[in-house]
Protein backbone atom coordinates (compact mmCIF):
# COMPACT_ATOMS: atom_id res chain seq x y z
CA UNK A 1 0.00 0.00 0.00
CA UNK A 2 2.94 2.45 0.97
CA UNK A 3 4.53 1.81 -2.30
CA UNK A 4 1.56 2.19 -4.49
CA UNK A 5 1.21 5.86 -3.04
CA UNK A 6 5.09 6.22 -3.70
CA UNK A 7 4.34 5.93 -6.92
CA UNK A 8 1.45 8.27 -7.30
CA UNK A 9 3.19 10.43 -5.65
CA UNK A 10 6.46 10.23 -8.11
CA UNK A 11 3.79 10.26 -10.69
CA UNK A 12 1.99 13.62 -9.44
CA UNK A 13 5.27 15.16 -9.19
CA UNK A 14 6.73 14.36 -12.12
CA UNK A 15 3.20 15.98 -13.55
CA UNK A 16 4.10 18.74 -12.02
CA UNK A 17 7.78 19.18 -13.34
CA UNK A 18 6.16 18.61 -16.71
CA UNK A 19 3.30 21.35 -16.63
CA UNK A 20 6.01 23.38 -14.81
CA UNK A 21 8.28 22.94 -17.66
CA UNK A 22 5.63 23.57 -20.45
CA UNK A 23 4.84 27.04 -18.64
CA UNK A 24 7.98 28.27 -18.30
CA UNK A 25 8.98 27.14 -21.87
CA UNK A 26 5.72 29.60 -22.84
CA UNK A 27 7.04 32.25 -21.31
CA UNK A 28 10.15 31.92 -22.64
CA UNK A 29 8.81 31.59 -25.67
CA UNK A 30 6.68 34.63 -25.47
CA UNK A 31 9.28 36.85 -23.59
CA UNK A 32 11.55 36.02 -26.97
CA UNK A 33 8.69 37.23 -29.18
CA UNK A 34 8.25 40.19 -27.38
CA UNK A 35 11.67 41.07 -27.81
CA UNK A 36 12.03 40.47 -31.53
CA UNK A 37 8.82 42.51 -31.76
CA UNK A 38 10.57 45.36 -29.95
CA UNK A 39 13.81 44.96 -32.07
CA UNK A 40 11.87 45.44 -35.08
CA UNK A 41 10.02 48.38 -33.80
CA UNK A 42 13.51 49.67 -32.78
CA UNK A 43 14.70 49.03 -36.18
CA UNK A 44 11.86 50.43 -38.19
CA UNK A 45 12.28 53.69 -35.76
CA UNK A 46 16.06 53.83 -36.56
CA UNK A 47 15.30 53.16 -40.29
CA UNK A 48 12.18 55.58 -40.98
CA UNK A 49 15.00 58.42 -39.34
CA UNK A 50 17.50 57.58 -41.03
CA UNK A 51 15.28 57.96 -44.86
CA UNK A 52 14.29 61.03 -43.32
CA UNK A 53 17.14 62.59 -42.58
CA UNK A 54 19.00 61.34 -46.08
CA UNK A 55 15.20 63.34 -47.66
CA UNK A 56 16.02 66.41 -46.05
CA UNK A 57 19.39 66.43 -47.04
CA UNK A 58 18.75 65.38 -50.81
CA UNK A 59 16.28 67.94 -50.83
CA UNK A 60 18.37 70.81 -49.63
CA UNK A 61 20.52 69.80 -52.03
CA UNK A 62 18.50 69.54 -54.96
CA UNK A 63 17.03 73.24 -54.11
CA UNK A 64 20.43 75.20 -53.13
CA UNK A 65 23.10 73.29 -56.62
CA UNK A 66 21.99 73.59 -60.10
CA UNK A 67 20.99 70.74 -62.03
CA UNK A 68 23.41 71.00 -65.01
CA UNK A 69 24.59 67.32 -66.31
CA UNK A 70 28.25 67.48 -66.10
CA UNK A 71 31.46 66.08 -64.25
CA UNK A 72 31.85 66.59 -60.63
CA UNK A 73 32.61 65.23 -57.40
CA UNK A 74 29.11 64.70 -56.10
CA UNK A 75 26.88 61.17 -56.64
CA UNK A 76 24.33 63.15 -56.98
CA UNK A 77 22.38 62.25 -60.50
CA UNK A 78 19.01 62.19 -62.64
CA UNK A 79 18.77 58.99 -64.06
CA UNK A 80 17.95 56.76 -61.43
CA UNK A 81 21.51 55.48 -60.80
CA UNK A 82 21.67 54.69 -56.86
CA UNK A 83 24.14 56.52 -54.75
CA UNK A 84 24.41 56.66 -50.97
CA UNK A 85 23.52 59.03 -48.97
CA UNK A 86 25.02 59.79 -45.00
CA UNK A 87 26.44 57.00 -45.89
CA UNK A 88 23.55 54.69 -44.86
CA UNK A 89 20.86 54.74 -47.51
CA UNK A 90 21.12 54.09 -50.98
CA UNK A 91 18.87 57.06 -52.75
CA UNK A 92 18.15 56.72 -56.59
CA UNK A 93 16.75 60.37 -58.27
CA UNK A 94 14.85 60.05 -61.98
CA UNK A 95 14.52 62.76 -63.61
CA UNK A 96 10.37 62.69 -64.85
CA UNK A 97 11.48 64.54 -67.80
CA UNK A 98 13.95 61.70 -68.77
CA UNK A 99 10.62 59.48 -68.97
CA UNK A 100 7.62 58.85 -71.27
CA UNK A 101 4.59 60.88 -70.52
CA UNK A 102 1.53 58.89 -70.48
CA UNK A 103 -1.13 61.94 -70.26
CA UNK A 104 -0.29 62.95 -73.97
CA UNK A 105 1.52 60.20 -75.23
CA UNK A 106 3.86 60.52 -77.79
CA UNK A 107 2.77 57.11 -80.39
CA UNK A 108 5.49 56.47 -81.77
CA UNK A 109 8.23 56.83 -79.39
CA UNK A 110 6.38 54.21 -77.33
CA UNK A 111 5.48 51.96 -79.84
CA UNK A 112 9.46 52.09 -80.30
CA UNK A 113 9.97 51.14 -76.86
CA UNK A 114 7.66 48.37 -76.33
CA UNK A 115 9.00 46.62 -80.00
CA UNK A 116 12.63 47.23 -78.77
CA UNK A 117 11.78 44.82 -76.05
CA UNK A 118 10.69 42.48 -78.20
CA UNK A 119 6.79 43.31 -78.63
CA UNK A 120 5.30 42.58 -81.75
CA UNK A 121 4.78 45.55 -83.82
CA UNK A 122 0.66 44.66 -83.32
CA UNK A 123 0.53 44.36 -79.78
CA UNK A 124 2.42 47.91 -79.18
CA UNK A 125 0.53 49.24 -81.34
CA UNK A 126 -2.71 47.86 -79.49
CA UNK A 127 -1.47 49.22 -76.07
CA UNK A 128 -0.28 52.36 -77.38
CA UNK A 129 -4.04 53.28 -79.34
CA UNK A 130 -6.03 52.12 -76.00
CA UNK A 131 -4.43 54.17 -73.33
CA UNK A 132 -4.74 57.56 -75.98
CA UNK A 133 -8.33 56.62 -76.55
CA UNK A 134 -9.20 55.94 -72.68
CA UNK A 135 -7.99 59.61 -71.54
CA UNK A 136 -8.59 61.58 -75.16
CA UNK A 137 -11.99 63.54 -74.52
CA UNK A 138 -13.81 62.30 -77.46
CA UNK A 139 -15.53 58.81 -77.67
CA UNK A 140 -14.33 57.92 -81.25
CA UNK A 141 -11.95 54.89 -80.93
CA UNK A 142 -8.83 54.43 -82.55
CA UNK A 143 -8.09 51.37 -85.45
CA UNK A 144 -6.48 49.71 -83.08
CA UNK A 145 -7.63 51.11 -79.73
CA UNK A 146 -11.09 50.13 -77.53
CA UNK A 147 -13.61 48.10 -78.41
CA UNK A 148 -16.16 50.53 -79.92
CA UNK A 149 -18.96 48.47 -78.08
CA UNK A 150 -17.88 49.60 -74.78
CA UNK A 151 -20.51 51.75 -72.86
CA UNK A 152 -19.13 55.39 -73.30
CA UNK A 153 -20.04 55.72 -69.79
CA UNK A 154 -16.99 53.58 -69.00
CA UNK A 155 -14.46 55.29 -70.21
CA UNK A 156 -12.33 57.94 -68.72
CA UNK A 157 -11.89 60.84 -71.56
CA UNK A 158 -9.18 62.52 -68.97
CA UNK A 159 -5.56 62.00 -67.85
CA UNK A 160 -4.98 58.99 -65.45
CA UNK A 161 -4.42 59.45 -62.17
CA UNK A 162 -2.39 56.54 -61.33
CA UNK A 163 -0.34 54.41 -63.56
CA UNK A 164 -1.36 51.56 -62.64
CA UNK A 165 -5.10 52.58 -64.33
CA UNK A 166 -3.71 51.15 -67.63
CA UNK A 167 -3.79 47.32 -65.78
CA UNK A 168 -7.66 47.97 -65.86
CA UNK A 169 -8.37 49.15 -69.29
CA UNK A 170 -6.12 46.51 -70.97
CA UNK A 171 -4.92 43.30 -70.09
CA UNK A 172 -0.28 43.55 -69.66
CA UNK A 173 2.30 40.84 -69.60
CA UNK A 174 4.19 41.29 -66.30
CA UNK A 175 6.98 42.13 -69.44
CA UNK A 176 4.80 44.92 -70.59
CA UNK A 177 4.22 46.24 -66.63
CA UNK A 178 7.62 46.12 -66.03
CA UNK A 179 9.03 48.24 -69.58
CA UNK A 180 5.54 50.76 -69.44
CA UNK A 181 6.15 51.03 -65.44
CA UNK A 182 10.08 51.41 -65.54
CA UNK A 183 10.07 53.91 -68.73
CA UNK A 184 6.61 56.04 -68.70
CA UNK A 185 5.65 58.92 -66.20
CA UNK A 186 2.24 60.35 -65.79
CA UNK A 187 4.11 63.08 -63.39
CA UNK A 188 5.55 65.11 -66.55
CA UNK A 189 3.80 65.89 -69.77
CA UNK A 190 6.64 68.08 -71.46
CA UNK A 191 9.37 67.30 -73.55
CA UNK A 192 11.48 64.01 -73.79
CA UNK A 193 14.79 64.48 -71.76
CA UNK A 194 17.20 61.73 -73.25
CA UNK A 195 20.20 62.50 -71.37
CA UNK A 196 17.97 61.32 -68.24
CA UNK A 197 16.17 58.47 -70.12
CA UNK A 198 16.73 55.12 -68.40
CA UNK A 199 19.01 52.43 -70.83
CA UNK A 200 16.16 50.54 -72.19
CA UNK A 201 14.00 54.09 -74.01
CA UNK A 202 17.66 55.47 -75.12
CA UNK A 203 18.44 52.05 -76.66
CA UNK A 204 14.96 52.35 -78.02
CA UNK A 205 15.75 55.98 -79.47
CA UNK A 206 19.08 54.99 -80.65
CA UNK A 207 18.78 51.18 -81.86
CA UNK A 208 22.28 49.74 -81.42
CA UNK A 209 22.96 48.92 -78.02
CA UNK A 210 26.44 49.25 -79.11
CA UNK A 211 26.20 52.83 -78.84
CA UNK A 212 24.11 52.96 -76.19
CA UNK A 213 26.09 51.86 -73.65
CA UNK A 214 28.41 54.43 -74.75
CA UNK A 215 26.15 56.90 -73.87
CA UNK A 216 25.87 55.55 -70.49
CA UNK A 217 29.25 54.91 -69.86
CA UNK A 218 29.62 59.13 -70.54
CA UNK A 219 26.85 59.97 -68.59
CA UNK A 220 28.02 57.96 -65.91
CA UNK A 221 31.04 60.11 -66.02
CA UNK A 222 29.10 63.27 -66.50
CA UNK A 223 30.43 63.87 -70.18
CA UNK A 224 26.90 63.12 -71.98
CA UNK A 225 25.65 66.41 -73.04
CA UNK A 226 22.79 67.83 -75.75
CA UNK A 227 26.51 68.29 -78.22
CA UNK A 228 27.65 65.34 -77.19
CA UNK A 229 24.70 63.52 -78.01
CA UNK A 230 23.46 65.37 -80.97
CA UNK A 231 27.13 64.06 -82.74
CA UNK A 232 26.45 60.81 -81.75
CA UNK A 233 22.62 60.00 -82.26
CA UNK A 234 21.48 60.49 -85.78
CA UNK A 235 17.73 61.72 -84.79
CA UNK A 236 15.54 62.84 -86.97
CA UNK A 237 14.14 67.00 -87.05
CA UNK A 238 12.11 67.12 -83.81
CA UNK A 239 11.07 69.13 -81.86
CA UNK A 240 10.28 66.59 -78.37
CA UNK A 241 13.19 66.62 -77.55
CA UNK A 242 15.10 68.83 -74.57
CA UNK A 243 18.38 68.42 -73.10
CA UNK A 244 18.05 70.09 -69.35
CA UNK A 245 16.37 68.68 -65.87
CA UNK A 246 13.15 69.28 -65.38
CA UNK A 247 12.33 70.20 -61.43
CA UNK A 248 10.01 66.89 -60.96
CA UNK A 249 11.89 64.10 -59.57
CA UNK A 250 10.98 60.89 -58.59
CA UNK A 251 13.04 59.69 -55.52
CA UNK A 252 13.61 56.58 -53.90
CA UNK A 253 14.91 55.87 -50.91
CA UNK A 254 16.31 52.63 -49.59
CA UNK A 255 17.80 51.55 -46.05
CA UNK A 256 18.82 47.99 -45.24
CA UNK A 257 19.59 46.74 -41.89
CA UNK A 258 19.63 43.27 -40.09
CA UNK A 259 15.51 42.51 -40.60
CA UNK A 260 14.55 43.93 -43.56
CA UNK A 261 15.15 47.08 -46.16
CA UNK A 262 12.32 50.07 -46.11
CA UNK A 263 12.07 51.85 -49.16
CA UNK A 264 10.25 54.76 -49.72
CA UNK A 265 9.56 55.74 -53.15
CA UNK A 266 8.09 59.73 -53.57
CA UNK A 267 7.76 62.65 -56.13
CA UNK A 268 9.07 65.86 -55.92
CA UNK A 269 8.35 69.05 -57.91
CA UNK A 270 10.77 71.56 -57.01
CA UNK A 271 10.12 75.58 -57.11
CA UNK A 272 13.61 76.88 -55.99
CA UNK A 273 12.28 80.36 -55.95
CA UNK A 274 9.09 79.64 -54.23
CA UNK A 275 8.14 82.78 -51.77
CA UNK A 276 5.83 82.57 -49.30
Amino acid sequence: MVCKQKGIALIQILLLVAVTSVFALYLTQQARAQVEKAAWAQARAASEVAIHSAESRLQFELLTTDRVIRKTTSPLNFHGQPFIVNNEVEVAVQDQSGLLGLHFLRSGRFIALLKSQGISDDRAQRISAVIRDWQDPDFIPSPYGRDASLDEAMIRNGNIPDITEIEKIITLTEQEKEIIYANCTIFFNGDLNPITAPETLLNSMTGNNQLTQQLINLRANGQLDETTFRQMVSLRATDDLKYTVSNTMGIRYTHTNEYFSLTRETVVALSPYASG
